[in-house]
């Protein structure tokens, strides 16, 4: 039983000694009995600097949280589970936290400590922050070009390219783009580009040969004859890029230029 006993402690010992995340042991009332070395490196704090003292007592301005954790937890005799929290260092600066407060059992079934282990979640947390500033950013950057795209005078389409470099179908279109063809938007973005533009007309065979010839950017005139019957010569600036794998053309066209 000694034997078991001794090899139990080793392993509690190895335990707490090797553990990434800071531990903490403490008694009913708060009073540090051992940290590990992670603990040290977390909180700035030497063993020999903490040992004897009541945990709440070096916690500076969070000790009341502290304090009310440790109540809670020898209360209760229940873990206090993940619990995100902000703590001081020794230097005075913060550090954010996800601490587990778990209570300790001696073999008589008898609540006789705490312990807690506390997970440095600053980076994570500070990446979390830098990727909801960039979905912010990116939502301000979406409505900027929502309010551009859809308010512009010009006609404005975007097209998916097939893999036989045709125009396959309308992805987007603003209101000046609907009028000019005559559509509404739902309708265009339902169609195939050959039900609004044939394939053999001027425009599309000139779109093509621009796209199979490899040129990203270029500028286009051409005849085209409109849903109401009326011809008119027109001018597309347009360009190639890819959207999700996607090979797609943005096409513009100013509304007053025709002859």
């Amino acid at each position: 039983m000694k034997k078991e006993l001794e090899y139990t402690k080793e392993q509690l010992e190895s335990f707490i000694n090797h553990h990434m995340d800071a531990v903490i042991i403490t008694d009913l009332e708060g009073q540090i009995l051992r940290v590990n070395e992670a603990y040290e490196k977390v909180y700035g704090w030497k063993s020999h600097e903490v040992i004897g003292k009541k945990y709440y007592d070096i916690a500076g301005a969070f000790s009341k949280d502290v304090h009310e954790n440790i109540k809670k937890t020898v209360a209760e005799k229940e873990a206090i589970n993940r619990v995100e929290v902000v703590r001081a260092r020794k230097d005075g600066s913060l550090v954010d936290l996800r601490i587990t407060i778990s209570p300790i059992f001696n073999g008589k079934d008898e609540l006789v400590g705490l312990s807690g282990v506390c997970v440095d979640i600053s980076e994570a947390k500070k990446a979390k922050q830098e990727l909801d500033l960039l979905h912010r950013k990116l939502k301000e950057s979406e409505l900027k070009y929502r309010t551009l795209f859809e308010y512009a005078n010009d006609a404005i389409y975007l097209l998916e390219i097939g893999s036989d470099h045709f125009p396959a179908r309308f992805v987007e279109v603003n209101e000046a783009g609907c009028k000019r063809f005559g559509y509404t938007r739902e309708e265009l973005l339902s169609m195939p580009c050959h039900g609004i533009i044939p394939r053999d007309s001027d425009i599309v065979q000139k779109t093509v040969e621009q796209i199979r010839n490899g040129n990203l950017s270029f500028t286009l005139q051409s005849q085209f004859t409109f849903k109401s019957g009326e011809i008119k010569k027109l001018e597309y600036s347009g360009k190639l890029f890819n959207i999700e794998k996607k090979k797609c053309f943005l096409l513009f066209q100013e509304t007053g230029q025709s002859t």
